[in-house]
């Protein structure tokens, strides 16, 4: 079981009852200055895009979409190719010769048969196969020899595998339609399979692309697509702050974490001169930050708030997933794009990976905006290749690093406190994830049943952790936390003074 189903970060939720002299900070990861998967073959215009990176025993493995280059001139219809890369660093990327699939007049390369456009590749928990896959297949852009299912039509399907290479497709669909990219993940917190495809919706006049959501603890038995993000007159507004028309949702990422999910999400600002025509695909994409809280932390009573005396989970009938995503105020890009029509015109999420006390997302970028099917000039690729004339940019994977759930921070100029529901303590010690080298965060435990601190618990007991780290303990001077019984509704106090509190957990004492 992942920690994170031990952390909470502090996001505005349910189990935020007070809050004073405290702002929210919103941050984001440092992009590395180099690519860490390029293009290596003429017929490739391009890698990365919608794909996977897993960790598993300190390696990393990749699977990534590859683009097709123009072949005299003249652009095929898009390949459905998955590419496979894996490395021991997560930096430096090797692409094996599989010998699998003929691209480009030969069979050396990494490509696997999975036939998706797009895709992600999970673990298999049952232990049935290795991975299992969900992805997009647009029939006609498979060649024959590697399409032996006639009766299957374009849609998102499920597949599966032994070693990540040869690939066995589900005959049945998820669902039949013509969007063309999907996401999926394994939470091991609610032990569910989810799955998050892009669909068509209709605002304003103009057919737009919203997220989609399925889960299931079974692995092709999914629970109904229901929309979780679609474009609404908050997004057009916020659109126009950047000189678009609109917005819509292109590709979502998530990560569990107990209480809340976090999504990674695709916002596109609509290009205003091409949407008079109808041809709502040509503008830019940055990836923001979103959230939805799973579960209500409410707890014992409160003298202010006597209705909020219960801890219950957020549930519809099969799923433990709420309906309700919010963005953070002020949408802050959390990978921004960068110099327009440059070598980060257009950015995409990927999979976020934990290492030791940092985390790692791998997102795609492009020289092209999206749709863009002529580019008048010259660009300097990522790749070193300079010069040359495209009618589409070269895309890459890059790695962009920070410290580990440092998503925002509750943040003291001077010095604040917010109270917080958690419930029973679920170990023996209390970490935070901190950031004060100038000051400092101190807490006080209270029983929720009195309202009172537990005996031993107060501020003014509390030895004030003062640094920099992710597993910042707090212990009081003459009782340790084992002493509190471990059905005790419990609310936390933490006091900040000049710094950032960016999440709390309880754990257990050598982990």
């Amino acid at each position: 079981m992942t920690s994170r189903a031990r952390r909470h970060l502090m996001l505005e939720t349910s189990a935020m009852v007070e809050r004073h002299d405290l702002r929210f900070a919103y941050h984001g990861p440092k992009k590395d200055e180099r690519p860490v998967l390029l293009r290596n073959a003429p017929h490739e215009a391009g890698v990365g895009g919608w794909g996977t990176v897993l960790r598993e025993n300190d390696a990393f493995r990749m699977w990534h979409r590859v683009a097709p280059a123009a072949v005299d001139g003249e652009w095929v219809d898009e390949s459905s190719i998955i590419g496979y890369a894996e490395s021991a660093d997560g930096v430096r990327w090797e692409r094996p010769d599989i010998g699998l699939v003929e691209h480009g007049g030969d069979c050396k390369n990494n490509y696997t048969d999975l036939p998706f456009s797009s895709g992600s590749v999970m673990p298999d928990v049952t232990g049935e196969h290795r991975y299992l896959a969900v992805g997009m297949v647009i029939r006609e852009s498979v060649p024959e020899e590697r399409w032996p299912w006639p009766d299957l039509r374009s849609g998102y399907y499920g597949a599966h595998s032994e070693d990540g290479l040869h690939w066995t497709l589900h005959p049945e669909p998820i669902a039949l339609t013509r969007c063309d990219v999907c996401s999926g993940a394994y939470d091991e917190i609610e032990q569910r399979y989810v799955f998050i495809p892009k669909l068509n919706t209709r605002f304003g006049g103009l057919m737009l692309r919203s997220m989609c959501w399925a889960d299931t603890r079974l692995f092709g038995e999914w629970g109904p697509i229901r929309p979780i993000l679609t474009p609404d007159e908050g997004d057009f507004l916020e659109a126009r702050r950047h000189g678009a028309v609109g917005m819509d949702f292109q590709y979502m990422t998530i990560l569990p974490y107990r209480d809340v999910t976090l999504g990674f999400v695709s916002c596109f600002y609509l290009d205003p001169s091409y949407v008079p025509s109808g041809a709502c695909t040509h503008g830019r994409n940055n990836v923001q930050l979103a959230w939805q809280e799973k579960r209500i932390r409410q707890g014992g009573p409160h003298p202010l708030y006597p209705d909020r005396h219960e801890y219950q989970s957020r549930v519809d009938n099969a799923s433990p997933y709420g309906a309700a995503w919010r963005f953070l105020p002020s949408r802050p890009a959390f990978i921004p794009w960068g110099e327009e029509r440059g070598t980060e015109s257009d950015v995409y999420p990927g999979s976020l990976v934990e290492v030791d006390d940092e985390m790692w997302m791998y997102y795609t970028a492009t020289t092209a905006w999206h749709g863009e099917t002529q580019v008048r000039g010259t660009y300097a690729y990522a790749d070193g290749t300079a010069g040359v004339k495209q009618e589409r940019g070269t895309s890459w994977v890059g790695r962009a690093v920070m410290k580990r759930d440092r998503f925002v921070s509750l943040w003291a100029n001077v010095r604040g406190m917010v109270e917080l529901r958690h419930g029973p303590r679920d170990g023996q010690r209390l970490l935070v994830n901190a950031r004060c080298p100038r000051g400092f965060v101190k807490a006080e435990i209270v029983d929720q049943n009195t309202y009172k601190p537990v005996p031993g618990f107060e501020k003014q007991n509390c030895i004030a952790f003062n640094g920099d780290s992710v597993r910042g303990e707090l212990v009081w001077k003459d009782r340790p936390i084992a002493d509190i019984p471990e059905d005790t509704d419990l609310t936390l106090r933490f006091y900040i003074e000049t710094g950032d509190l960016f999440a709390y957990e309880f754990d257990e004492p050598g982990t």
